[in-house]
């Protein structure tokens, strides 16, 4: 088995697989850090891919989901720019 590529993120440390994975940069600030670190909890490779996946796709998940609010919220501000008639609307 170790001749086949695990997958990306799948860290081996000592005895027990971890997940790691990245956070996008335009959101390391609402995540507070640059990486998401898990333990698997096993040390059998084929289940600890298994696992991986599903920590890597509900991270995915919420990463877009963050990404969405952001720009929900950043079109919900009112314009900085100078307004034409006095805040009257326009």
């Amino acid at each position: 088995m170790n001749d086949v590529a695990k997958p990306k993120g799948l860290v081996l440390r000592g005895s027990v697989w971890y997940s790691r994975v990245r956070v996008p940069n335009e959101l390391i600030a609402r995540f507070g850090r640059k990486e998401i670190w898990k333990s698997l909890g096993t040390s059998n490779r084929n289940e600890a891919e298994a696992l991986h996946l599903r920590e890597a796709a509900n991270w995915k998940a919420a990463f877009v989901e963050a990404s969405r609010d952001i720009k929900r919220r950043s079109r919900a501000r009112p314009s900085t720019g100078r307004r034409c008639c006095r805040g009257y609307g326009c």
